[in-house]
């Protein structure tokens, strides 16, 4: 499949997961919680703020569980740094590159796998 940086940002969850390149989103399973009534705490908090995610909230990071996940963090902390834009385009070059967000078994994908958040944010931006 071939994803523009506009679908890929329009894509990104409140919380910062990628609905375009999950698997169950791939699957139809999941539209995302951006077209869909009800959804997670994190998408009640963030509409409650009238913020369109975490990383427009100045309690990023809170202690949430979905901040548990590394990359999450990651994702959500370079977004409230540079902007959903540029998350997007970092994101579209590696997907580009055949740098895996998960694998399509539902496996973790290339940068679950890593150690810590700062390998995460190298393989994010490219620096790898």
């Amino acid at each position: 499949m071939v994803y523009s940086i506009e679908q890929i940002k329009n894509s990104i969850a409140y919380c910062g997961l990628v609905c375009a390149f999950c698997s169950t989103g791939k699957s139809g399973k999941c539209i995302g919680c951006r077209e869909k009534s009800g959804g997670c705490s994190i998408k009640v908090c963030a509409q409650s703020k009238k913020i369109n995610g975490c990383w427009e909230c100045n309690e990023f990071p809170c202690d949430n569980e979905m901040f548990k996940s590394k990359r999450v963090k990651v994702f959500v902390q370079c977004a409230k740094d540079e902007g959903v834009h540029k998350l997007a385009g970092y994101l579209k070059k590696n997907y580009d590159d055949g740098v895996q967000y998960n694998k399509d078994d539902g496996e973790e994908g290339d940068y679950d796998v890593l150690d810590n958040e700062e390998q995460i944010l190298l393989l994010l931006k490219n620096k790898s």
